[in-house]
This record gives structure tokens, C-alpha cells and sequence, in this order.
């Protein structure tokens, strides 16, 4: 049996990105996390957001997202 969890679409374990590190795949800047919320990530489990989902719902994600504070190093 498969072990549970995340893969891509080549079989390598995905984890959850941790946002307090400050880290983001595609960018940082809010239009490069839009993207990511809008369009997904290919190859990835995240997938492209519903379009019931509306431009401003997105927008006040990625807000969201940027409102997290970084961990103490």
C-alpha cells in the first residue's frame, strides 16, 4: 500500500509550504501568490481555485497570506 500523504505528479512527497518562514514557490510579491491561488501548481496536489471563488476572495486570501508573521530566527 501506498504511504499517505502529498505527492507531485512524479511520485517525490510534497509538504505543506510554512508560511512563517517567509518563503513562497513563485514569488513573494501579492500578484505571484494570486497566481498561485487562481491558477494552482502544476505537477502539485494545489490545485487551481474554484471559479466560484471570486477575484476579491483571492485577493483578501493572498492578504492573508502576507499578514502572517515571520518566525523568530
Amino acid at each position: 500500500a501506498k504511504e499517505p500523504g502529498y505527492f507531485d505528479q512524479w511520485g517525490n512527497r510534497v509538504t505543506p509550504r510554512n508560511l512563517t518562514q517567509g518563503f513562497f514557490r513563485g514569488g513573494r510579491r501579492p500578484i505571484d501568490i494570486y497566481r498561485r491561488i487562481r491558477v494552482g501548481i502544476k505537477g502539485t496536489p494545489m490545485p487551481a481555485a474554484p471559479p466560484e471563488l471570486k477575484d476579491p476572495d483571492v485577493w483578501h486570501l493572498v492578504n492573508y497570506v502576507l499578514s502572517i508573521p515571520f518566525e523568530d530566527k
